[in-house]
């Protein structure tokens, strides 16, 4: 009698925890509409007349091409200058902070850093995912005709004036970010314990 009842109680943990895990992955995979009326695009171009939909930083390689765009001029600021995982990183690690933009080459940064444009989408039809950057990273899967755009002649001081915390960290300490098993925290340390860059006064 005492098999049977350890024995039902650990199928039901199973069951709960089948059941919790499920509606996580289902819960990450649905997606919401945007609340703003209004997105932002960040590009390096500033002679866009329709942003297309590209087949690139997709979540899942079975998505059709998206078109990204923010309800935050910060986030859209920081896609400006081309930059990937390999030698940066972009986040925040609690809702009440602002977001941090940490560096590994700051010469590649500035080499990149032409300028550009922050673009105005009409929001309809984006929608976003329960990860990532959540609501502050949605995307269509249609080209989509701007409604205006700002010039920039600086992406690094457009991310700084639109409250984006940068930090330029030298090779070695990115290599160790890199390796790190908790990069993470590896992170949130550098974020914490060091100033952001601050542009000088020529």
């Amino acid at each position: 009698m005492k098999y049977h009842l350890v024995k039902k109680s650990l199928i039901f943990v199973v069951l709960a925890w089948i059941g919790v895990v499920s509606w996580i992955v289902f819960d990450r995979q649905r997606t919401f509409p945007v609340k703003a009326s209004i997105v932002y695009h960040g590009s390096k171009n500033i002679e866009l007349i329709t942003i297309k939909s590209m087949g690139i930083k997709k979540q899942n390689s079975q998505d059709a091409p998206r078109l990204y765009a923010s309800p935050s001029k910060a986030v859209a600021s920081v896609f400006i200058v081309p930059w990937d995982d390999s030698w940066a990183y972009f986040g925040k690690f609690s809702q009440e902070e602002p977001y941090s933009f940490v560096c590994g080459d700051k010469n590649k940064f500035f080499e990149m850093d032409k300028g550009g444009a922050i673009y105005t989408l009409d929001a309809k039809s984006f929608v976003w995912r329960n990860k990532g950057l959540r609501e502050n990273e949605c995307w269509i899967s249609q080209d989509v005709v701007p409604l205006d755009k700002i010039i920039l002649k600086s992406a690094l001081d457009a991310m700084i004036e639109n409250g984006v915390r940068v930090f330029f960290v030298d090779n070695e300490t990115w290599q160790k970010i890199k390796k790190s098993p908790d990069r993470l925290n590896f992170i949130r340390q550098i974020v914490t314990t060091q100033k952001p860059f601050i542009r000088s006064m020529k």
